[in-house]
C-alpha cells in the first residue's frame, strides 16, 4: 500500500492524521510537481492518492481516511458516512473558498470565521445536541478527522472562534488537533510555513465561484471544483453531533509534541 502525496495540498492533511492515527502508515511517496503521469493510466491525476495491493487507486480524501478506518476495525456507519457527505458537499467548497482568499489576497482569521458562518453554526449547534467530546461518539472517528481536517487550515488557531457563538467547536478543534496524529500531520503537512505552504498549488487552480446563502449551513454550487482542488471527493445526508472533557483515551486522549522534522517526507 502506497500513499502519493504532493507538496502544499490542503487534502492530505486528513489523510495523515487518517493513517498516523490507525497506525497503518502506509509507504509515502513525494511526488513533484514536474511529473506528470503520477498514476500509469491518467494523466494529472489528483494527489494525494492511494495505491492498494490490487493496484487500485484511491483518489477521494474521505474515501482513503474511510479506508484507514476500515482497515483498523472501524467500518464506515450511517453516523460518520452523514458526516463526511455533510464535509464534501457544504463544509469543503466553503472551506475552499475561503483558504483561497486567505492565502492569495491575505485575508485575516476574522474574515475566514465569517466566510464559514453557517456551517460552523450548523457544527456547533450538532455538537451540543450531540453532549460528547466527538462527532459521533466518546471516541475519535473517520468523521472527526476529515472535518477537522478541512477546517484546520482555517482555524489553526481556535481561539479566533468567538466563544460566544462557537464554544463548542472551539473546544472541539483544540481536543481533535491536540491529538498526536493531528499534530504529526500538521508538522508534515505546513512544514513551518502556515497556510502560505498553498500558495503555489492555489495559484494553479481556478478560483472559486462566489458562494450563494444557503439556508442550514448549505453550499454545494462549488463542491466539484473543490473537491477538483486538492480537498477531494467523498460518501452521503446528516443529522446533529459534541462537547465535554473527554476521559483519557478517548477523544481528547493523549497528546505528544510532534517531530520537528516532517515525519512523512522521505
Amino acid at each position: 500500500m502506497k500513499l502519493l502525496v504532493g507538496p502544499g495540498r490542503p487534502g492530505e492533511l486528513k489523510v495523515l492524521a487518517s493513517a498516523e492515527l490507525t497506525g497503518l502508515r502506509p509507504e509515502v511517496e513525494v511526488v513533484s510537481s514536474q511529473q506528470e503521469r503520477v498514476v500509469p493510466f491518467l494523466a494529472g491525476a489528483p494527489l494525494p492518492a492511494l495505491l492498494l495491493p490490487s493496484g487500485t487507486f484511491l483518489f477521494s480524501t474521505n474515501a482513503i481516511c474511510q479506508y484507514f478506518f476500515t482497515l483498523s476495525g472501524k467500518p464506515a456507519l450511517d453516523a460518520t458516512n452523514q458526516w463526511l457527505e455533510w464535509e464534501v458537499t457544504q463544509l469543503r467548497p466553503a472551506a475552499y473558498a475561503a483558504l483561497h482568499t486567505a492565502v492569495l489576497q491575505g485575508r485575516k482569521g476574522g474574515d475566514c470565521v465569517a466566510a464559514l458562518r453557517d456551517q460552523l453554526a450548523h457544527l456547533n449547534q450538532a455538537l451540543i445536541d450531540q453532549a460528547a467530546p466527538c462527532l459521533t461518539s466518546d471516541t475519535v472517528t473517520v468523521a472527526d478527522i476529515v472535518v477537522w481536517g478541512t477546517l484546520y487550515p482555517l482555524l489553526q488557531d481556535a481561539t479566533e472562534l468567538p466563544a460566544d457563538e462557537y464554544g463548542a467547536v472551539r473546544e472541539w478543534v483544540q481536543r481533535i488537533g491536540n491529538l498526536a496524529a493531528c499534530r504529526k500531520a500538521a508538522s508534515a503537512v505546513f512544514e513551518g510555513r502556515g497556510v502560505q505552504v498553498f500558495k503555489l498549488f492555489l495559484q494553479k487552480q481556478p478560483a472559486p465561484a462566489p458562494l450563494p446563502e444557503a439556508a442550514g449551513g448549505g453550499r454545494k454550487e462549488v463542491g466539484e471544483r473543490a473537491a477538483a482542488s486538492g480537498f477531494g471527493p467523498s460518501p452521503r445526508p446528516l443529522s446533529s453531533p459534541p462537547t465535554s472533557s473527554p476521559a483519557p483515551g478517548t477523544c481528547g486522549g493523549g497528546y505528544s509534541a510532534p517531530s520537528s522534522s516532517s515525519p512523512w517526507r522521505r
